[in-house]
């Protein structure tokens, strides 16, 4: 992550003006850099995670969920190396012989730690925000404490200068599953990261659908969730986005369904209905 130096640059600069001015753009600047820190990693992940799926856009955050859900190597320090000669494909390697072989590093890949990386862009936020009066009698102050100011930057650059010295951003890594959503992008997921019930989306960000994970002796399926829509005038059946009517229909909203068979209008709405005790034991 060579392209950081030049983060750091700026900051240092800034930092050595000392002015309470020329550090809380510092302190502004080491956020940015963080947060192309984390990025950077969650570009990487993003053949493998939507952006619809992401709980919280903060990098602590952001990290979390991708160690969860995504790679749990995605923040860790691995240096990849590649050997000298090619493997025989004609003869299955065993794990002595690779470890016989002569290797070359081709880079590392420097990690860090969610919680402390996510604290920390948290900490510098302090200094970018003009103090809440509490009484009439608080005074307002533009800058916050040099003092802390200064102190938080530098722990920051510490941390961008050690993330600086990677080579590399790895890819995710590790087998994974395949599938082919209605809008022709390919879902991809690393296959240890999902769970038996759990919901994903398209890669695509202008597609709405999503899919139930099911599980069943090593095997995954993918189904489609939907909520069928029965035509009002021919009674041919269709198959809605669960997620399209859950996020773009406001309760008491109207939707049109145009049939493909008639071509007539169906129209949907949310509505509050009363369930009784009994209802709701047996659903």
């Amino acid at each position: 992550m060579r392209w950081l130096e030049e983060n750091i640059r700026r900051i240092e600069e800034l930092v050595v003006q000392g002015t309470p001015a020329s550090l809380t753009y510092a302190a502004l600047e080491c956020r940015l850099a963080i947060e192309l820190v984390v990025y950077e990693r969650l570009k990487t992940a993003h053949p493998y995670i939507s952006h619809r799926d992401l709980v919280k856009w903060t990098p602590g955050r952001v990290v979390t969920q991708l160690i969860a859900e995504v790679d749990p190597y995605i923040a860790s320090t691995r240096t990849f190396s590649i050997s000298r000669e090619p493997v025989d494909s004609e003869c299955p390697a065993t794990l002595a012989d690779f470890q016989k072989q002569d290797y070359i590093e081709i880079g590392t890949q420097i990690g860090f730690d969610a919680k402390t990386i996510g604290k920390l862009w948290q900490a510098l936020s302090g200094f970018l925000h003009v103090t809440l009066p509490k009484t009439e009698n608080d005074p307002l102050n533009s800058y916050g404490d040099v003092d802390l100011l200064r102190k938080k930057t530098a722990e920051a650059v510490v941390e961008l200068k050690r993330l600086a010295s990677g080579t590399l951003i790895a890819n995710v890594t590790g087998p994974r599953v395949f599938c082919e959503c209605l809008c022709g992008s390919t879902i991809r997921r690393r296959a240890e990261s999902l769970s038996d019930g759990q919901v994903i989306h398209c890669v695509n960000s202008e597609c709405y659908e999503s899919y139930r994970v099911e599980i069943h002796e090593g095997e995954y399926l993918f189904e489609r969730r939907s909520i069928p829509v029965a035509c009002e005038s021919c009674g041919a059946e269709a198959r809605l986005a669960s997620r399209e009517l859950e996020e773009r229909l406001k309760p008491g909203a109207m939707a049109t369904m145009v049939c493909d068979k008639c071509g007539e209008s169906t129209y949907i709405t949310w509505r509050l209905m009363k369930a009784g005790a009994r209802q709701m034991l047996s659903e």
